[in-house]
């Protein structure tokens, strides 16, 4: 199961079905606030798919508002990043991703980092 948490609903449409395709029970959240409703309420994810520009509460926030609930130690999280910068990606690690993809997201990529993360093979 992943948590796929982003603001722009025309990547939640574009992203549910693709990860669908691939055998993933998708839970779309619209923004960090839901995102951490979602993961209080039900914490049986095997990953968090999270934009990391989002209004109210950047995704760097919420990164380490998960990291720091114990229960979500080993949860893997991969971030979906704008900028191809060092600095982005810096701050992606100090929040405490496992991982990155850039945006615009290439679907080959996003499936072999999300098979990095995940105990079995994607279909």
């Amino acid at each position: 199961r992943i948590l796929l948490v982003a603001d722009d609903v025309r990547n939640l449409l574009l992203l549910t079905p693709l990860l669908e395709r691939w055998r993933l029970e998708v839970t779309a959240a619209g923004d960090s606030n839901e995102a951490l409703e979602v993961l209080e309420e039900d914490d049986e994810f095997s990953l968090v798919l999270i934009d990391i520009m989002m209004p109210e509460q950047e995704g760097y926030d919420t990164i380490r508002r998960i990291r720091g609930d114990q229960r979500f130690q080993n949860l893997a999280l991969i971030a979906l990043i704008a900028n191809s910068g060092d600095k982005e990606r810096e701050n992606c690690l100090e929040a405490g991703v496992d991982d990155f993809i850039l945006q615009p997201i290439d679907n080959e990529e996003l499936k072999q980092a999300i098979a990095r993360h995940l105990p079995f093979k994607l279909s």
